[in-house]
């Protein structure tokens, strides 16, 4: 660690300190992103604006990842610039096309688990997916800390740490009192869920219920 001596400028922006404390400025980065040679021209946004992000009239931008660059960068000026919040989180809506289809309110989540699939450490990696009716809202893929000393072990992680998404979703969908039927959880491991019926080895919480799926491979 080295003493720099006071901050003055850090990741795009100044700081200037005074007896009643700091004051940041983005002036420079805004500079280097906005082009010196346009016209300034004040264009009020519309609170309520008419585009979709997959509307037929909507044409795809040709340069995606320039697109996603500058509003990148512009989310970035809004640190300092809270006032472009509104404009630059309209933009980023149409960074991608999400496509989310109606459909009944009911949560559900597959969990697997791939036992000591790595040849380096034998650890085993956990992957679930959420979904909310018909549309993917939440997913993870982790390697697990230790080793497991069996598939069920494994496989029972994997569902602990789905039940624990599921329950978290399912704490917030209620602080919006939106109401939904008990989360399901599918697991393809018979032994896991043997486990999880048996309360003497687990603590997973009563209002989950598991069930056995089979792949086809």
């Amino acid at each position: 660690m080295k003493e720099l001596g006071f901050i003055n400028y850090f990741l795009g922006i100044s700081v200037t300190s005074s007896p009643t404390g700091f004051f940041l400025n983005q002036a420079k980065y805004a500079t280097e992103i906005l082009m010196l040679n346009c016209k300034a021209y004040a264009s009020p946004m519309a609170i309520k604006s008419s585009l979709s992000s997959h509307s037929d009239v909507d044409f795809p931008f040709d340069n995606p990842s320039l697109y996603r660059s500058l509003v990148g960068a512009l989310q970035y000026l809004t640190i300092t610039h809270p006032d472009l919040a509104f404009a630059v989180n309209s933009a980023c809506q149409h960074m991608q096309c999400p496509l989310f289809s109606p459909g009944p309110l009911v949560l559900h989540a597959y969990s697997d688990s791939d036992w000591a699939g790595n040849t380096v450490d034998h650890r085993s990696t956990t992957g679930f997916c959420v979904s909310l009716g018909l549309n993917l809202i939440s997913w993870s893929a982790k390697k697990h800390p230790t080793v497991s000393w069996s598939s069920s072990e494994a496989e029972y992680r994997a569902l602990a740490q789905t039940a624990a998404e599921l329950s978290l979703l399912a704490m917030l969908l209620t602080d919006l009192h939106v109401s939904f039927p008990t989360p399901t959880l599918w697991c393809d491991n018979l032994s896991a869920i043997a486990m999880t019926t048996n309360p003497v080895f687990h603590a997973r919480s009563k209002h989950i219920e598991v069930v056995h799926y089979v792949r086809d491979f």
